[in-house]
């Protein structure tokens, strides 16, 4: 078969190779493509990047949407930074089944701020990743890069929805991330179903302006573990051990929903942003014991990134840490706090009346009690919504605390709360 070739039509057309043909044949068939054949090194020797672009285009083009990794293969991928691996442009039903194989793009660094995702999802409905391993470049020094350097595993943009990821990965900057930060246009995906297992990735799942979440996360060693900004109904459990750089493991934010920041910097009256805050998430967050964390350390937190209008409702958060002299000695267990007016000089102060949060409750155990130094002295719980007079402070309402257990270090008293 591999020594002919076949047209489109009667007069010529597009040559079909023998692999295209394959491709199409399996399509009819309704059998995946296999990531094999020329050009595709399964033992990780050599890089097979172009080749699997490739394969994966070609078998699009003949509608196939199911691919397969070939048992135990190595995959050695070298992605230029700002570009992907491979992308999924408004495709449908997409299965990419690596859950057997690995993919190592370990000989390629990172040093401009850029997002490089192995799976770029680009207004894709229904799409699942499955990949035994990802092994990426080992920063050198994660307490200044963690989080700031490294490729992406999943990013979806552009609408994306019914995204579900499961994966091993071991240094990345991203795991699943969705939207941007400072591009509204970007947004609005939903329906992501992830678990993630692995070591120093510094976001396991970002998602900006996108709704339906459910996650399952187990990761040792994040800048956030996660961070979700202007997300609607999220829920999951969040395991992690050693925190580096933020002082939130999970941070709950806002998101630019339109406008940008750089005309609004010039001329705010005259070109607003607008934002979301976060609605229905329902989280546990467990520190299974953290040798590296920040001196204010929280599980779990809400803070603002821009003092526009917006709400945070229904927010239920349970966390869980265990700290001696040695491990997780300065992790607390929630906070709210805001910094905008210093990121964003547009803004006077840090909250007013027209950010709501409402109907949020917490609990959990901060156990120090094995302790014999201060553990941590902003209190476990910390809420500052409340900015130089009364008139510029954020709308509170039903703040419930529930079930917290607070143990003390034998070092002296500290505060278990601190509500302002």
């Amino acid at each position: 078969m591999s020594s002919y070739v076949w047209q489109d039509g009667p007069s010529g057309g597009t040559p079909i190779t023998a692999t295209r043909l394959n491709a199409i044949e399996d399509r009819i068939s309704g059998q995946p493509v296999t990531l094999a054949g020329a050009g595709i090194d399964l033992t990780g020797a050599t890089d097979c990047t172009t080749a699997l672009r490739a394969a994966v285009a070609a078998a699009l083009a003949d509608g196939t949407t199911t691919f397969t990794g070939v048992p135990g293969a190595t995959y050695k991928v070298a992605v230029t930074s700002g570009t992907a691996l491979l992308t999924f442009a408004g495709t449908e039903n997409v299965t990419v089944d690596l859950s057997g194989c690995t993919l190592n793009n370990s000989a390629t660094s990172y040093t401009a701020d850029e997002l490089t995702p192995m799976f770029l999802l680009d207004g894709a409905r229904n799409t699942t990743i499955l990949l035994g391993e990802y092994i990426g470049y080992t920063l050198p020094t994660p307490a200044t890069y963690l989080g700031y350097r490294g490729a992406t595993l999943v990013r979806a943009i552009n609408g994306s929805s019914g995204v579900t990821v499961d994966a091993y990965a071991t240094n990345l900057r991203y795991g699943v991330q969705s939207g941007e930060y400072g591009d509204a246009s970007k947004g609005q995906c939903s329906g992501f179903r992830v678990k993630l297992r692995g070591s120093m990735i510094g976001y396991p799942i970002a998602l900006y302006y996108a709704d339906d979440c459910e996650h399952d996360i187990d990761v040792d060693g994040v800048h956030r573990a996660v961070y979700i900004a202007g997300t609607n109904n999220v829920r999951g459990n969040v395991r992690f051990r050693d925190q580096y750089i933020a002082d939130t493991v999970y941070l709950i934010t806002d998101c630019l929903t339109s406008g940008t920041d750089a005309a609004a910097e010039v001329a705010p009256p005259a070109n607003p942003t607008t934002s979301r805050g976060c609605t229905d998430v329902d989280i546990t967050v467990v520190d299974k014991g953290s040798t590296v964390f920040t001196l204010s350390s929280a599980l779990a937190g809400i803070g603002l990134s821009r003092v526009d209008a917006c709400a945070f409702r229904n927010i239920k958060v349970n966390g869980y840490t265990v700290g001696t002299d040695t491990v997780s000695t300065r992790m607390g267990l929630f906070k709210v706090a805001s910094s905008a007016k210093t990121m964003w000089t547009r803004y006077g102060f840090n909250w007013e009346p027209s950010v709501v949060i409402e109907q949020v409750e917490v609990g959990g155990t901060v156990d120090h009690s094995a302790a014999t130094i201060l553990g941590n002295t902003a209190g476990e719980l910390y809420v500052f919504t409340w900015d130089t007079s009364s008139t510029h402070a954020a709308t509170v309402r039903g703040f419930t605390v529930d079930g917290l257990t607070v143990l003390k270090s034998s070092a002296g008293s500290h505060r278990a709360m601190y509500l302002r």
